[in-house]
């Protein structure tokens, strides 16, 4: 299942879901979730967001002219609005992963436990107003959701709750918040951590974490790929 790149394991589970119609890219960064859904998920329509003006033309460079992928230039979050985007940098170098709507939350990554040498005096952030819609009004309905935008997520969650509840979707979201976990909860969606070819029931403490239905857990399960632990 090697790409020949790197690639975050979860996607991998991709490969054992039924045919994907549509999956959404949520905090498209430099396209390499694309290209994973492309590789293990190959679903007939991937659609990314992202609202950092240099990676989304870098995106639409990329992509542009393929009916495959769509790209679009703005953000998801609980509201239509305009909204101010945070790039942090540090001594110069930008670490467009960390963008986000959240002006601290670059804090907990660009520190003294990560860079050797850390001094808060070379942390630099840029300042870009940008658009924002919820996902509700764009009458999607997405099988595959990857939702990576730095501590936003439960905004973009509330923005999009018909959309989840209606399509309950196979979701990978990175670290999530008790509030994230409750929300898929209620939607009778449960929290998955792969360990392996095992998804451990119940756990986030990992990098990315799976939300999964009964269904997809017996879709899963029927492969023989996998176990539930």
């Amino acid at each position: 299942r090697g790409s020949g790149a790197h690639v975050e394991q979860e996607f991998g589970v991709l490969a054992d879901l039924p045919p994907i119609r549509l999956a959404l890219d949520v905090g498209g960064n430099w396209g390499q979730s694309v290209e994973a859904m492309r590789y293990y998920g190959r679903p007939e329509k991937i659609i990314t967001f992202e609202p950092n003006p240099p990676l989304a033309r870098r995106l639409q460079e990329v992509h542009g002219g393929d009916p495959q992928v769509e790209v679009n230039p703005f953000g998801l979050a609980e509201r239509e609005s305009d909204m101010t985007l945070y790039v942090p940098s540090y001594r110069g170098f930008v670490f467009d992963g960390l963008t986000s709507f959240d002006p601290d939350s670059h804090k907990s990554w660009l520190c003294s436990v990560r860079i050797m040498g850390f001094s808060p005096h070379h942390v630099s952030v840029e300042k870009t107003v940008v658009h924002t819609h919820r996902l509700d009004d764009l009458n999607l309905a997405p099988d595959v959701v990857k939702l990576d935008v730095q501590g936003y997520e439960q905004n973009v969650l509330e923005g999009g709750a018909r959309t989840f509840a209606r399509c309950r979707p196979f979701t990978i979201l990175e670290d999530p918040s008790p509030a994230c976990v409750s929300f898929f909860a209620g939607l009778g969606m449960s929290s998955y951590v792969m360990h392996g070819n095992v998804l451990k029931e119940g756990e986030t403490r990992h990098l990315n974490t799976l939300f999964l239905s009964a269904e997809h857990i017996a879709t899963l399960l029927a492969t023989g790929n996998w176990q539930v632990g």
